[in-house]
């Protein structure tokens, strides 16, 4: 059972496009948008912090 963890996107990624859950791992990836064309795609791990960030865009 995935339990509740708070976390927050960093300070840059106000907007964000998607959001998903992976109950096996307890991870939660997030997808930013920015019409600009940079966008990011973020890991968080269980305890609620960031473990992976992957750019895409210029």
């Amino acid at each position: 059972m995935m339990r509740l963890r708070l976390w927050s996107l960093p300070n840059w990624a106000y907007v964000y496009g998607g959001i998903a859950a992976n109950p096996r791992t307890d991870e939660i990836i997030v997808g930013t948008f920015d019409a600009g064309g940079n966008n990011t795609l973020l890991r968080y791990g269980r305890s609620g912090k960031l473990a992976a960030q992957r750019d895409f865009g210029d």
